[in-house]
């Protein structure tokens, strides 16, 4: 099911290296540019590997509990 929360799991950001027109490979850490003009795309992988390891581990978000519902009726009383 798509609506349970599944809290044991940390949200990173998308690793990911492309190919430049140039032949060349680019090192992306979700949107951020790490580097561009590696030689090999082992060479980009390695500066995604770098950068990770130079990042403290990510502190997980935890969302604000629900607000508690008031018992309160909202009807009018006759």
């Amino acid at each position: 099911m798509f609506d349970v929360s599944n809290d044991s799991r940390t949200v990173e950001p998308r690793l990911s290296v492309q190919i430049e027109r140039d032949g060349t490979w680019t090192a992306f850490r979700g949107a951020i540019l790490l580097a561009t003009g590696l030689a090999t795309v082992t060479d980009a992988w390695d500066v995604i590997d770098r950068a990770a390891s130079a990042r403290p581990p990510a502190t997980p978000i935890r969302l604000p509990a629900a607000p508690e519902q008031s018992r309160r009726s909202w009807r009018r009383s006759a």
